[in-house]
Parts: C-alpha cells; structure tokens; sequence
C-alpha cells in the first residue's frame, strides 16, 4: 500500500473512532474508552506520518 492511501485510511479511522467514542461518551463508558483507545492510537499514527514526510501530506 503506498503511503498516502495509508495515510487516507490511518486518517478514515481515527475520524470514524472518534465519532464512535463521543457517540458513547455518555452512554456506555467501557464503549467510549474503547474506541477513544483506537482513536488515540490512529490520531498518533496519523501525526506520525505527517511528520515523517515533512508536512508533504
């Protein structure tokens, strides 16, 4: 997979996590942490590539 479809996909998940973790923030906190979880680890993955290519991306 060439970088900028990971990078597209890295970015598609931690957007579609964090949707799912503020939707069960009220409602059911083991839910919300798991998927603030999968948030924060594409978030920083995200963040990862983005420096590595020095801001081409």
């Amino acid at each position: 997979m060439d970088g900028e479809k990971e990078f597209k996909r890295a970015l598609e998940k931690a957007h579609l996590y964090g949707l799912l973790a503020e939707y069960y923030k009220y409602r059911d906190s083991e839910l919300y942490t798991h998927y603030y979880k999968k948030h924060f680890k594409y978030t920083r993955k995200v963040a990862g590539m983005a420096w590595g290519t020095g801001g081409r991306l």
